[in-house]
């Protein structure tokens, strides 16, 4: 069979396969499920992603679908997608949180910096090593775009934000 011969799966199938795969105990299978997701992002909702996040909520899978997936679905219609993004930010679930302020990773210049100097201020006062470590990463990655930004950012914090999140957020600027 020639793979490239064969139709397209429809988005329900893609997602239903999805949640088959998250179903099962293995974390392989889980990773195939958020694969099959991101190569489709558009085959869900922001809503079918947070269900997602919250289903298997630990770095190893969240990571990918928040810049994979819901990066994609936020950049595709940005105004409805970053106010469900600050939504997402007040949520009771650290991961849902953690989803919403690595979203924006893949997004370089077309970076949205005011919702992302939001969402840095909004975790500062977390305690939590992901919460910490998702902050600095952002911070980080959005520095090799602009780093000026970035380092005005880190110095108007201060000691708002946790060593952690400073040194990681600095580390290119």
């Amino acid at each position: 069979l020639n793979p490239k011969s064969q139709p397209r799966p429809e988005n329900t199938d893609l997602a239903s396969a999805a949640v088959l795969a998250f179903s099962e105990n293995e974390r392989e299978l889980r990773y195939f499920g958020v694969e099959l997701l991101c190569k489709r992002p558009k085959a869900v909702d922001l809503e079918f992603a947070q269900k997602m996040v919250l289903w298997d909520p630990w770095w190893d899978t969240v990571d990918g679908m928040a810049s994979n997936l819901v990066g994609p679905l936020v950049m595709a219609d940005r105004i409805n997608g970053q106010e469900q993004m600050r939504e997402w930010l007040d949520h009771d679930n650290l991961w849902v949180r953690r989803a919403s302020i690595l979203h924006q990773l893949r997004y370089q210049a077309k970076t949205d910096k005011e919702f992302l100097f939001e969402a840095c201020t909004k975790m500062a006062p977390e305690t939590d090593f992901f919460a910490r470590k998702a902050v600095g990463w952002v911070l980080r990655h959005y520095s090799r775009t602009n780093a000026k930004a970035v380092r005005q950012y880190l110095d108007s914090m201060g000691d708002s934000l946790s060593p952690l999140s400073r040194r990681e957020g600095g580390k290119y600027c």
